[in-house]
């Protein structure tokens, strides 16, 4: 994934519901489908605010508040959207 290319776009048709130990789940509410996120899966979602982020930005926010290197970020980030997209939650494109 090109960081400074890639525009990551959540589908507006999910809901996150965030747990009080951090963690959330992604409602799909065409498919009733519910997904389980981490932490940091939360934290991701909710940079996104309802718009397309370009990944530069995400693995930026990611090293920020959790003190890891932009390459363990980006490896995050890519882990994260590639089972996100599979799923249609997200759509992925080159800005």
């Amino acid at each position: 994934m090109d960081l400074e290319t890639t525009r990551i776009t959540p589908s507006a048709r999910v809901i996150l519901t965030e747990m009080p130990d951090g963690k959330g789940v992604l409602l799909d509410m065409d498919t009733k489908f519910y997904y389980e996120l981490n932490v940091t899966g939360v934290f991701i979602w909710k940079r996104f605010g309802g718009r397309s982020k370009l990944a530069s930005e995400l693995v930026a926010a990611l090293v920020e508040e959790f003190e890891v290197t932009g390459a363990v970020a980006a490896e995050d980030l890519a882990e994260m959207v590639a089972s996100l997209a599979a799923d249609k939650l997200v759509v992925v494109a080159l800005a």
